[in-house]
């Protein structure tokens, strides 16, 4: 640069770049670049493109074919000084940094423009960088406006927002006079996000009063409640007992039905407001296909005693008509016994027929009568069995698969599973065994009283006696708890044992281990075998006992009355006798209620690790929208319990779109650094940044979404290779073979018979080693991830397929972590940081590390040496 190109300041703080015609250099100072639109000599809001700081260009784009509707403008900062220089003494790299500026803006703002112009290459760099920005213009300005849309809407939301809850604030002021039939006209045609907030009111299940929804899978992501697509059939107005979504056809807006307190669903319609009873014409409106939305078990740390309310949500209007029908058939239990005294007393002395007829035709309603209630009994219990199912076992699965990784490391697939399954003992337990157990005591009540209104002293006899043989029954019932916990143990260690051994079973078979998979599993069923004898045993003493004192009880009533100094009369202790064998039968029926419970104590402690660790939380976290790509990883330590650190003070940063690799020996704890990116491991000191946003406050199911990850002890499922390659996605069989080819695996399905659709079994088995990691790796690429984390993914390929998955993944623009030991994998990694005993010790590109003195020339000079 010559003297003559002297520092300048501008005379004006904010220059139209579309007027100037010269490039400069700016020497001191910023530059903000805003897009303007202009009508006339009047300014619009500005769109802010960049910040320029000093060492950067400023060009002119005059003589650009740039729309005039628009100015790019430049504003500078107070202290700015610019240099006047020749268009051919701008460098390769200051010129690359000047387009990247609108490359990256472009890309922060999710467009898919980009651009192989290399604008160094070009002779003549002022008509190249004519040439650029007039191919990123438009781009530009469709950004721009895009930006002024989502600005409009969020200002409408607000607004909308404002309006709902003054709205809301005015209909709780008027819901004491109507408090069932208006809700209050909402105005909104975000109908899903009123539905949701309805249902969550219903669950009385905590979510934020400004959330707003879009889809449906915004409701597990925002809410935590989760939802089923559902196909209608028959009279489901009439069957469903959960919230139900609804969508008319052609309609994009969406209903909700609730359960009624009675009887049926009441519909809410969101753009009235109105709440009425839903009619079978009314339903004939509705699309056969909707979603049930489900509610989670509460987000903290519960106890077994928490899952009782929860699992009987909903569940009031059965219960009370349980309770109703309950008492009524146990009045109507005291008719037998009540005739059989006036049979005995009255009818058959006298020899009287007439009331002989009308006793027996009174029996006869009774009995049918009876018989209609314990049909309606039958049919609510099943109701409620129903709705436990639903409110709890979806629940407690739910709740598992949200808990953080470190949670399963602590047991095994098989015992995990038993202990999931111990759900569907509680709901057992609850629907049949604790409603049984109500039920006896109502008819127990019942028939103590008519016991005392026939006679005091008998009545207390026989409550005592009764009592003795209930007491008895608890005890041995506790004495065989013990023997149940030791069988609920043991169960799950043989689960657990059982898949292992048939996971393994090749390796078995291979090494001629046979007798030992038999002998292990022997050991552990005989042991089992073993204490469920001695349960066994208590249940048959507990048998004879009571095939001894419910006789024995009689004969002392017998005695009793035989005795008495004011003998009763044979009707009445005929009555009196009807009453106390349904007395007794209510009272051994609790009792048996209760050791049910007593005996299932083992079983349902096995869900206390299940439900006392809190889950992952995601709803109410940041999202952090579409990613770019940069992580940063700063002062990392981290240690499994109270060992040994296993990451120390790990730093370093990835750009998007760039590709690190971590390498170092076994034990280094590269694998775990990538266990803490991922969330699954919770860092001792230090933070971790995605797009400069803490993980701690992001939504991590949000940002797991959004990254390919192919880790060391990844497996296959049982099932197709689509359905391995493409998971859970919702993706075509384009995009897996898509995946496939990038991941070098498609020539290998196109050779198999079924093709894509080929069945594999578990793991794998019946892939090579190769094949099989070339899978997974495809499953990591089949949604087009914005971050790829591969821990060892490229180990079992040879060199030739290794060089078609590297080339594949060098044309994505995204943002790569690779952990390998095999340094051919990582030669072309931008970045190349070496790890030994949790420390970063090396960092560099491939060229620099190997001409440093270090653990990276060692471990090269050792793979090449073989």
């Amino acid at each position: 640069m010559n003297d003559k190109q002297a520092t300048q300041t501008p005379s004006s703080r904010e220059l139209n770049l579309f007027s100037l015609e010269q490039p400069y250099i700016i020497t001191k100072g910023s530059v903000d670049i805003f897009l303007v639109p202009t009508k006339g000599n009047e300014r619009g809001k500005r769109y802010p493109l960049g910040h320029w700081q000093a060492g950067e260009l400023l060009l002119g784009l005059k003589g650009s074919n740039a729309n005039t509707n628009w100015q790019l403008l430049a504003s500078c900062a107070i202290d700015i000084e610019l240099n006047l220089i020749d268009w051919q003494e701008i460098s390769a790299q200051t010129l690359h940094q000047w387009q990247q500026h609108f490359i990256n803006y472009l890309h922060q703002h999710n467009d898919s423009y980009s651009t192989s112009l290399i604008l160094e290459e070009k002779k003549n760099k002022h008509q190249a960088v004519l040439n650029f920005y007039n191919s990123i213009h438009k781009s530009l300005i469709k950004t721009a406006d895009l930006t002024r849309q989502n600005e409009k809407y969020r200002t409408s939301q607000r607004k909308k927002i404002e309006n709902s809850l003054l709205k809301r604030a005015y209909m709780q002021m008027l819901s004491t006079l109507h408090p069932y039939n208006i809700i209050g006209k909402t105005g909104r045609k975000n109908t899903l996000t009123f539905c949701v907030q309805h249902v969550a009111q219903f669950y009385q299940h905590p979510i934020s009063e400004y959330l707003t929804l879009h889809t449906i899978d915004d409701i597990a992501q925002k809410t935590g409640m989760q939802t089923r697509q559902v196909q209608l059939s028959g009279k489901w107005w009439r069957s469903i007992i959960q919230p139900v979504l609804l969508q008319k056809p052609d309609e994009e807006g969406f209903f909700l039905a609730l359960p009624r307190v009675t009887y049926g669903l009441i519909l809410i319609n969101p753009l009235d407001g109105i709440r009425k009873k839903l009619t079978a014409k009314e339903a004939q409106l509705f699309s056969l296909t909707a979603w049930q939305v489900y509610c989670p078990l509460p987000q903290k740390a519960l106890k077994i005693r928490d899952l009782i309310p929860f699992s009987f949500r909903g569940c009031k209007r059965d219960i009370l008509r349980l309770l109703v029908v309950g008492s009524l058939a146990a009045i109507l239990s005291l008719v037998s016994p009540w005739f059989t005294g006036i049979l005995f007393e009255q009818v058959v002395p006298a020899g009287d027929f007439s009331q002989l007829k009308q006793i027996v035709w009174a029996l006869l309603v009774a009995a049918i009568s009876a018989s209609m209630f314990e049909l309606v009994r039958a049919v609510t219990v099943l109701r409620i069995g129903s709705k436990l199912n639903l409110n709890l076992e979806i629940a407690i699965w739910d709740r598992l698969i949200r808990l953080p990784a470190t949670f399963f490391r602590q047991f095994t697939s098989g015992d995990l599973a038993k202990r999931a399954m111990a759900a569907s003992s509680v709901r057992h337990i609850m629907a049949g065994v604790v409603i049984s157990s109500l039920l006896s005591g109502i008819f127990s009540i019942f028939s103590l009283a008519l016991l005392f209104y026939y006679d005091r002293g008998l009545a207390l006899t026989a409550t005592g006696i009764t009592f003795l043989i209930c007491v008895y029954t608890l005890f041995i019932s506790r004495r065989q708890l013990s023997y149940y916990k030791t069988v609920t143990e043991i169960s799950g260690e043989l689960s657990g044992m059982v898949i292992q051994l048939l996971g393994g079973i090749a390796k078995i078979q291979t090494t001629g281990r046979e007798k030992t998979a038999f002998s292990l599993w022997a050991i552990k069923n005989s042991q089992i075998k073993n204490e469920t004898y001695k349960a066994n045993w208590y249940n048959a003493l507990l048998s004879s006992l009571n095939a001894f004192s419910l006789p024995l009880l009689f004969v002392i009533i017998f005695a009793q009355f035989i005795n008495r100094a004011d003998p009763l009369s044979l009707g009445v202790f005929l009555a009196f006798n009807a009453a106390l064998g349904q007395f007794t039968a209510g009272m051994l029926g609790m009792t048996d209620a209760v050791s049910t419970v007593i005996n299932s104590i083992p079983m349902l402690k096995r869900l206390t690790p299940i439900i006392e660790n809190t889950p992952e939380i995601h709803a109410g976290k940041y999202d952090p929208g579409v990613l770019k790509g940069k992580i940063e990883v700063d002062c990392l330590r981290f240690s499994y319990s109270k060992g040994q650190t296993v990451v120390k003070d790990v730093s370093f940063t990835i750009e998007p779109g760039q590709y690190v690799a971590v390498t170092g020996p076994s034990g280094s704890g590269k694998s775990t650094l990538l266990r803490l990116l991922l969330g699954f491991e919770k860092a001792n000191q230090g933070n971790i940044f995605f797009d400069d946003h803490d993980i701690k406050q992001l939504n991590i199911q949000r940002v797991r979404e959004q990254c390919g990850v192919v880790l060391q002890n990844s497996f296959l499922i049982s099932g197709t290779l689509f359905d391995n390659i493409v998971g859970t996605a919702l993706l075509t069989q384009e995009d897996a073979w898509l995946a496939a080819e990038k991941a070098g695996l498609a020539d290998d399905i196109k050779k198999m018979p079924m093709g894509m659709h080929t069945v594999i079994s578990e793991r794998g088995g019946t892939l090579s080693g190769g094949q099989r990691q070339r899978v997974l790796i495809a499953r990591a690429l089949a949604k087009n991830p914005k971050i790829l984390f591969f821990d060892e993914a490229t180990s079992a390929l040879d060199n030739l397929t290794q060089s078609i998955v590297i080339e594949s993944l060098e044309q994505l623009k995204v943002t790569r972590l690779v952990i390998a030991h095999r340094l051919t994998t990582i030669e072309k990694a931008d970045l190349i940081v070496v790890m030994n005993q949790g420390e970063i010790i090396q960092s560099g590109s491939f060229s620099e590390l190997m001409q440093q003195e270090g653990l990276f020339q060692i471990m090269a000079r050792r793979q090449l040496a073989t």
